[in-house]
């Protein structure tokens, strides 16, 4: 298991380190930013969401639209039915969290500046559950513990962070009461309702 010094824990090591040999210490200060990165310490990365949902359902044929859009981010639609997702994700700067330096996912590779939205993506039309996603990245920094020693964080280390837009696709339930031995659409459609009863309420 990875864990992390902690920005006091960093500095106490340093000291020590100086303490210890400070001509050496002040050569190794200088090895361009990956020490720097060892002695500022790491930040979580800043998590990404998605900045605007539209879901478009249409019947079977994938041409006849049902309704108007639905703006959630997560919808359920009954089976039997087709939906196309467009929307835009976007991530924001933040105090003592950090950038990311590269992003991959259904937008593409394309990072868009702090608080930017993306370019709009429209999926194809969708039958099945689906999970419209976007990654962001960025390398890990600081000293960590890992397999009984402090060192570095690797090179390929990198931190990642998700958003999601999801379709769930299920069978509608009707629930009610019926006297007829083989129930129709129409009385099916009309069990939306209140359970109804003869007893007097």
């Amino acid at each position: 298991m990875t864990k992390y010094l902690d920005e006091t824990g960093v500095k106490t090591l340093w000291a020590k380190i100086k303490s210890a040999d400070n001509a050496n210490a002040q050569n190794i200060s200088t090895i361009g930013g990956k020490v720097e990165g060892i002695l500022t310490g790491d930040n979580p990365l800043v998590t990404p969401t998605i900045a605007s949902a539209s879901w478009q359902v249409y019947k079977n044929d994938g041409t006849t639209v049902v309704g108007s859009p639905n703006t959630a981010v997560n919808i359920s639609v009954e089976n039997g039915f087709k939906v196309k997702f467009t929307g835009t994700w976007k991530w924001a700067s933040a105090t003592n969290k950090k950038n990311p330096t590269a992003t991959s996912g259904s937008w593409g590779t394309a990072l868009p500046a702090s608080n930017t939205a993306s370019s709009s993506y429209t999926s194809a039309l969708l039958s099945t559950s689906t999970n419209i996603s976007q990654n962001i990245t960025a390398p890990q920094a600081g000293l960590v513990y890992k397999d009984g020693k402090i060192k570095g964080a690797d090179a390929s280390a990198v931190d990642t962070q998700t958003c999601t837009a999801r379709v769930t696709f299920g069978n509608k339930i009707f629930y009610g009461v019926t006297t007829a031995g083989t129930p129709t659409d129409t009385m099916i459609s009309a069990l939306t309702g209140e359970i109804t009863t003869s007893k007097t309420k």
